[in-house]
């Protein structure tokens, strides 16, 4: 995935934690997907006020390209948007980025696709059109 840090709108400072850092002075790799997750969560409430109790969601794929280490020293900001949606799920795309030297480069590329789901019936479900116009409205992209 190539970025462009202006098509991300929403963006997050992370803040590293010495849990995070591994025998070899870098994040683990496990931990980029809780770095996700809590990006993830965060852009729902913040962006759309995510109602928690009401609107499920489950993840049902993520892949993640890592390109540099990040070290527990770095300043980092997972940019985080939704780039596709479909009739029950949608593609989210996150860059979690590291400022070295003046630059800002790409740690870690990744995607994930979540799922509307009730828990109740544990059933999919389909988007509301509601949300469906909030995130094109939001994100500037086509539905």
């Amino acid at each position: 995935m190539q970025f462009d840090a202006q098509e991300f709108k929403y963006h997050l400072p992370l803040q590293l934690r010495w849990r995070d850092v591994d025998a070899l002075q870098h994040v683990n790799n496990a931990v980029y997907l809780t770095y996700l997750e809590m990006a993830r969560g965060r852009y729902f409430t913040d962006v759309y006020e995510w109602d928690w109790d009401n609107d499920g969601m489950i993840l049902a794929n993520v892949s993640i390209n890592y390109r540099l280490p990040i070290l527990l020293t770095d300043k980092s900001t997972i940019l985080t948007r939704i780039s596709q949606v479909g009739n029950k799920s949608f593609t989210m795309e996150y860059v979690i980025t590291v400022e070295r030297h003046g630059q800002i480069l790409a740690a870690c590329t990744a995607t994930s696709v979540q799922v509307m789901y009730d828990y109740t019936t544990q059933q999919t479900l389909a988007i509301p059109p509601h949300l469906k116009l909030r995130i094109a409205d939001y994100e500037g992209i086509e539905i």
